[in-house]
């Protein structure tokens, strides 16, 4: 604790402070080393010089670094093992990614965070976050802003609980430098502004867009791989070539926005289109497999848009059905497989061209229509199957 002045140390210098440091209101305090450990709490209230210096929170508990804009400091949080790291608002640290963070509880980021690499960081940087939070917790939460400019963010949640969440006040933006954007075992969040500049976004997690969150990818390519996704925001998404694979439901909510630059989109779950995404010139395969209690609905007001694909898998169960007051097209470049539930027609189906080809599965049902049927292409082909 220092209350007035301390003039500590030259090059190769390290503090190691096995509990809080309080530089407080009115006091200076000057480090001429190079790394500076702390276990505990770290407030900075009073003059401080550390430029250039790494500050390492090595502590297994809860900690919280306080200061007001930007000392000049690198950061690491490397052994929280019970508690989380906490950037209170209106201070300004650069992240130092030579290490893997680790926090049992939580990083929260409430100030501003300038990712390391900016002017620090050689290319190819990684910024990877280890956490394991509690119930109702996330590994990394942001109120304030994230700016990164590295080549790759992975963060991993080491047991399925929530991974990234951004707040209604957070603001994140990951440079076209940044290449890959990696979520490992949890969840994907967003309630505030979220714009990824690069071309890589791994994830196997559920995706979830809330109503004042906007999600900003164009540039994205390849596939993207989702458990679920839910949008009652704005997502713009991906750039040509870029795909959209869903292993789960996708519900685009009412008065929410979705944009999608690429062409196909995969789905294995639930369709809800609620709000509005031009689907124009996409294709969108319902790709769920026929097993047992597979029952699957697209649910549209008006037009889908793009066309549809039906591409289960054979199995013992299982339907696809076209809701009341939804009207989709038909892509006749492929075979339909209907698995033995059956296609429930309770909207409107159109074929614009071509012939129609279903291939049925099991002794049940192929088609059974409950709404219209426009055919204005050049033929309908039905196979039963058979078990």
């Amino acid at each position: 604790t220092n209350s007035g002045t301390i003039n500590w140390g030259t090059t190769g210098a390290v503090l190691d402070i096995n509990g809080a440091v309080t530089n407080a209101t009115s006091s200076s305090f000057t480090f001429g080393g190079n790394t500076m450990y702390v276990a505990g709490d770290f407030a900075q209230r009073g003059t401080a010089s550390m430029s250039g210096a790494l500050v390492v929170f090595d502590g297994t508990n809860s900690g919280t670094f306080t200061c007001t804009g930007d000392l000049g400091v690198r950061i690491q949080s490397i052994k929280r093992m019970y508690g989380k790291f906490i950037l209170s608002s209106g201070c300004t640290v650069t992240v130092d990614t030579t290490a893997t963070w680790y926090n049992g509880g939580s990083f929260d980021v409430t100030g501003t965070l300038l990712n390391y690499g900016t002017t620090n960081v050689p290319a190819g940087t990684t910024w990877t976050i280890q956490g394991e939070p509690a119930w109702g917790g996330t590994v990394f939460m942001n109120y304030g802003t994230v700016n990164f400019d590295g080549s790759s963010w992975v963060i991993n949640s080491g047991n399925g609980l929530d991974t990234f969440t951004n707040a209604t006040t957070g603001v994140v933006t990951l440079s076209a430098n940044n290449s890959t954007f990696r979520i490992n075992g949890g969840d994907f969040k967003n309630t505030g502004t979220f714009t990824h500049n690069g071309t890589g976004w791994l994830a196997t997690n559920t995706f979830i867009n809330y109503s004042a969150g906007t999600v900003t990818a164009t540039n994205l390519i390849g596939t993207t791989t989702f458990s679920s996704l839910t949008n009652s925001g704005t997502i713009n998404w991906g750039t040509t070539g870029a795909v959209l694979d869903i292993n789960g439901s996708f519900t685009n909510a009412t008065s929410s926005s979705f944009t999608f630059g690429g062409t196909n989109i995969f789905i294995s779950g639930n369709f809800t289109q609620n709000g509005v995404a031009d689907m124009t010139g996409k294709i969108i395969s319902m790709d769920a497999p026929g097993s047992a209690g597979s029952f699957v609905t697209i649910s549209c007001n008006g037009q889908l848009g793009g066309l549809l694909r039906v591409l289960k898998n054979t199995g013992i169960g299982g339907s696809t059905t076209i809701s009341s007051g939804c009207s989709v097209d038909v892509d006749t470049s492929v075979i339909w497989t209907i698995s033995p539930g059956g296609l429930i027609n309770n909207g409107t189906i159109s074929v614009p061209s071509g012939v129609w080809t279903l291939q049925g599965y099991g002794a049940y049902y192929g088609v059974i229509n409950n709404g219209k049927l426009n055919n204005m292409g050049t033929g309908w082909d039905m196979n039963a199957g058979g078990q």
